[in-house]
């Protein structure tokens, strides 16, 4: 049966491809076929599962609205309202007065008067009185006492006038210091006190100042704004050493495109009488001309701002010197609004006047007169930032170049062999060095209920022919808290640390322990215009050392009252 059905399709096949072939060979001709008409009935299409109808009639409707529009009788009115007003926030009451008086114990006497005009959109003026004495006795190393009979005064007056888009500001000051050279002079090693080298135990520093200051405050940055300002200092103490010093100070800055544009220019040129010659120790004056020009370009691109500038100094007269120094910044916005990394590099010069070393350590010897001291680079780098909208925070560590650098040590002189003279007072020797500082700051603010403060800095010198740097610490630590308890009752804390220290005891290396300075301090409101307050200092009560040779008051404190009026 197989067999036969291969047969048949293979019959089929042929037969099919010959006919095929015949009608390929008589593609010409032609075939008429009649037969009679058989029609045939298909099978029928099986209906899908998703029939289409297409329909053939088309009809568009055709809509006629007819609306008959009525009214309808509203008898609702509504009432009138008044214009609304923007009413601000009631001005507090200023008062224009301030008188804060104290005491305490070590016959501490303190008292501070201030008067500022009222509010006003045109002019700021006032007068500011002050006033600070302690002459109780501190005991020394040999166990005698000595009264420092520390004494201060200030009495200024200051105003500033608000143009269209400038301000005219102008201050006057008198501040006058008196005290005595209490410290212990030096012994050799037979326990005998030497005479001073000096024939003076008091001093009395007189400072005079005088400034005034134009400065634009145009709002548009692209307009120019400048600043001009006149300092005049005079300066004299109790023994010969006096001196004038004038500064003119410049500013000019303007907004180009993205790149902010400024100038800073300082000239300054002081006389100074009864000075010590560095070598000799003779008087001797001083009359030196410094110019400083500082131009800078900033300018921010994307989460970097940048601010490219050059300091220029120029010194003539009796410092003779010129230097120039980088002054270089790059600041990335690493979180928005959170994290800023910053680097950069600058540098200074500090023309060290008698002056300026007199207010750090007032027990220097009279007319000191050190070298200037020159950073010729400091390259340095940090953090900044704000973990919360309460806090801040800044940390950075900066690597300084530093040429005459001055340190204090006490006065020592061979007069013969074996006779060595010291002196209560300190003189200054200078080294280049290099200093490592890290520094790290942190702020805490919860509206004005609490405020913490802290900072931390920690130093690394390295010297080239000093054997430390006398006086200076290697750790300093200050932390400050406010807290407000009730609304009329505040409270103060303070807490400083000032690291060991290095000082030249007859020509050998010794050290001075490291400080730890708790204060603490309340005020309460008892009516709106009175307050009284207390604050304790010292309150470990240790018999610490600033200076060589020159202890601290021990447990202290200043009880008050303030009024405003």
């Amino acid at each position: 049966m197989f067999r036969k059905l291969i047969y048949i399709f293979l019959g089929i096949t042929f037969f099919t491809f010959e006919v095929g072939a015949q009608e390929q060979r008589n593609l010409n001709k032609e075939v008429k076929v009649q037969t009679a008409y058989q029609p045939k009935i298909n099978k029928a299409k099986r209906i899908g599962e998703l029939p289409e109808i297409v329909d053939t009639l088309r009809f568009t409707p055709t809509f006629d609205y007819l609306i008959q529009t009525n009214p309808i009788a509203v008898r609702f009115s509504p009432s009138l309202i008044s214009a609304a007003q923007m009413i601000g926030e009631p001005l507090q009451k200023l008062n224009s007065n301030s008188l804060t008086l104290a005491g305490g114990n070590y016959s501490n006497i303190f008292g501070d008067y201030r008067y500022n005009n009222k509010r006003s959109k045109e002019i700021d003026y006032g007068l500011h009185l002050h006033h600070y004495s302690t002459s109780g006795k501190v005991t020394l190393d040999d166990k005698r006492d000595s009264k420092p009979n520390w004494s201060e005064q200030l009495a200024e007056i200051y105003g500033t006038k608000y143009l269209e888009s400038a301000s005219v500001s102008a201050h006057l000051s008198y501040n006058r210091k008196s005290y005595k050279y209490y410290g212990l002079p030096l012994k050799i090693d037979d326990g005998k006190i030497w005479k001073n080298l000096t024939d003076y135990d008091s001093q009395l520093i007189n400072r005079i100042g005088l400034e005034a200051n134009y400065a634009t405050n145009f709002q548009n940055e692209q307009e120019l704004n400048y600043g001009v300002g006149l300092k005049y200092e005079n300066f004299s103490d109790d023994i010969e050493a006096k001196a004038n010093d004038i500064t003119l100070n410049g500013f000019a800055k303007m907004q180009r495109g993205i790149g902010l544009w400024s100038l800073k220019t300082k000239l300054n040129y002081f006389m100074s009488d009864g000075l010590l010659d560095r070598d000799s120790q003779d008087k001797t004056s001083r009359n030196s001309f410094v110019g400083t020009l500082n131009p800078t370009y900033s300018f921010k691109k994307g989460k970097v701002n940048v601010k490219l500038g050059l300091k220029g100094v120029f010194a003539f007269g009796a410092d003779s010197e010129t230097q120039f120094y980088p002054d270089i910044n790059v600041t990335f916005e690493a979180i928005e609004d959170i994290l800023h990394v910053y680097a950069g590099v600058d540098g200074d010069l500090k023309m060290n006047q008698y002056k300026d070393l007199v207010a750090e350590n007032p027990y220097v010897v009279s007319g000191l007169n050190p070298t200037p001291t020159s950073v010729m680079y400091r390259v340095y780098g940090g953090v900044k930032g704000s973990l919360s909208s309460n806090s801040s925070f800044n940390a950075s560590l900066a690597y300084s170049s530093i040429k005459d650098q001055y340190f204090y040590t006490q006065i020592g002189q061979i007069q013969h062999q074996y006779t060595i003279n010291y002196s209560n007072k300190f003189n200054v020797v200078s080294d280049d060095i290099s200093l490592l500082r890290f520094m790290a700051e942190f702020d805490f603010s919860e509206i004005e209920r609490l405020n913490i403060y802290s900072k931390l800095v920690y130093n690394l010198y390295s010297l080239d022919k000093q054997a430390e740097a006398w006086h200076l610490p290697n750790v300093e630590l200050s932390i400050e808290g406010k807290y407000k308890i009730l609304e009329d009752l505040k409270v103060t804390a303070n807490f400083d640390v000032l690291g060991e220290r290095y000082v030249l005891q007859n020509q050998v290396k010794k050290s001075l322990d490291a400080v730890y300075n708790l204060s603490l301090g309340a005020s309460y409101s008892l009516l709106d215009n009175f307050t009284v307050f207390a604050k304790a200092c010292n309150i470990f009560a240790d018999r610490y050392y600033r200076w060589d040779q020159y202890p601290s008051q021990r447990f202290n404190f200043l009880v008050g009252l303030k009024a405003v009026f």
